[in-house]
């Protein structure tokens, strides 16, 4: 009789990882065909998340089904192992067999993995290749590390004043260009997280946690240092949800803003929302004559930029 039921048990198992990775392949499949919420290849915020509990069977099922591959700069000095070595960790902390989330481990891994992205946007193919697999793996990963992250600034360089939003920054090859700018918000259990702005343009360095009158939230995330990077996004929490509410994305943001100068700085003034080209003389800002300035309506849906 024992033999027999360990026998129905090691059936009943090898079943279910059959058919575990029978689903892992066909999902995959769908999604690499598929567009959006359906693309394994989609950015942050444009995938629908999964949610396993199994982490090790899940990355590993990305890798044999869905093409995705971990890549490090140097592999030959243990960096693959130093990533899968975290996601056991993760997995542990996920299945309470750890404490405390691994954050060392994790944040490791993620700078290794977007170093060598890094590298292959300076010095790669470009849009020659249809799939990058090591950033599929890379966004999947960034995803599910802050879907168990209990605390933000554990993932987070910088954050809003109340904790609920926060920016991860990661670098070109050449320090002083962007890579990959991701919002990462608070959801009822742990975080979510999606690009901002475009791939190799956008760098944010600070959140500033904005009112309208009728007492709303927004997050604006800015790049106020150089004309070069120059960038706001305006974000709103909805619900479970943050959503892009305008941009200096948007080709009509500023149309009367732009300007012939070379010779200036901009200045951010929150409290009145708005930004103007400024000269420095000693320790102060001064507007230049003659400029315009850049304001920012807090709307809710109908927000949006305009100059005067």
């Amino acid at each position: 009789m024992k033999g027999r039921l360990n026998t129905s048990y090691k059936l009943y198992l090898g079943l279910w990882v059959l058919c575990f990775v029978a689903c892992s392949f066909s999902s995959c499949s769908d999604k690499r065909k598929g567009t959006g919420g359906n693309d394994i290849t989609a950015i942050p915020g444009k995938y629908v998340v999964g949610e396993p509990r199994d982490l090790v069977a899940y990355f590993d099922s990305l890798e044999q089904h869905c093409g995705a591959e971990i890549w490090v700069h140097c592999p030959e000095d243990g960096g693959v192992e130093e990533v899968r070595e975290s996601i056991r960790e993760l997995d542990r902390y996920v299945a309470g067999k750890r404490k405390f989330y691994p954050v060392e481990e994790v944040k490791g891994a993620l700078k290794q993995m977007a170093f060598q992205q890094g590298y292959y946007y300076s010095h790669g193919p470009g849009d020659e290749e249809d799939v990058n697999s090591g950033e599929v793996f890379f966004f999947r990963y960034l995803e599910q590390a802050a879907r168990f992250c209990p605390e933000i600034s554990f993932l987070a360089d910088f954050k809003s004043a109340n904790d609920s939003v926060g920016v991860i920054y990661y670098p070109e090859w050449s320090a002083s260009n962007p890579l990959y700018s991701f919002l990462i918000y608070q959801q009822k259990n742990g975080f979510k997280v999606q690009a901002i702005g475009t791939k190799g343009n956008t760098q944010i360095e600070k959140i500033f946690q904005l009112k309208d009158e009728k007492r709303q939230t927004y997050y604006l995330c800015s790049n106020n240092f150089s004309p070069l990077h120059f960038c706001q996004y305006l974000y709103r929490i909805e619900g479970d949800e943050i959503k892009l509410l305008c941009s200096t994305d948007d080709e009509d943001y500023h149309p009367e803003w732009n300007t012939d100068l070379i010779d200036y700085e901009i200045v951010f003034n929150p409290q009145e929302i708005c930004w103007n080209r400024c000269d420095k003389k000693e320790d102060y800002y001064y507007k230049i004559e003659g400029t315009k300035t850049l304001y920012l309506k807090l709307d809710g849906e109908r927000s949006c930029f305009y100059v005067k």
